[in-house]
């Protein structure tokens, strides 16, 4: 797992790695439905992954190989600086909400690192 969490929220990773990233605090008096985000500096979307929390408290997101493929990173860079959020859906409301990260004040952006690829593999 080449996924790092920093205290301020920031994830960095390597292009074309895998890894899992869990998230903690969701509320459990009911299923929710959490979805995960990923967008480019341009604030262009990437990629969405779902989950249901069924009534737990915490959840992990698997970032395959296929997804963290398309976080790429141009020649010229040492990084690419990409963005996530999350969201929880009340199916009996009709709600959908940003989820506020712990250490995280409102209006700031969960940035995603992505350092360029550093071997090739089979």
């Amino acid at each position: 797992m080449t996924i790092v969490r920093q205290e301020n929220n920031t994830l960095k990773m390597y292009q074309g790695d895998t890894g899992r990233i869990k998230f903690t605090g969701f509320k459990t008096d009911k299923n929710y439905l959490i979805s995960f985000s990923i967008y480019n500096s341009k604030r262009e979307f990437i990629t969405e992954l779902k989950q249901n929390t069924e009534k737990s408290d915490s959840l992990i997101f698997k970032i395959t190989q296929e997804i963290s493929n398309k976080l790429t990173v141009a020649p010229n860079l040492i990084y690419e600086t990409y963005y996530y959020g999350l969201k929880y859906n009340d199916a009996e409301t009709g709600s959908e909400n940003t989820i506020i990260m712990k250490n995280s004040k409102f209006g700031e952006l969960n940035k995603l690192i992505v350092f360029p690829i550093k071997t090739e593999g089979l």
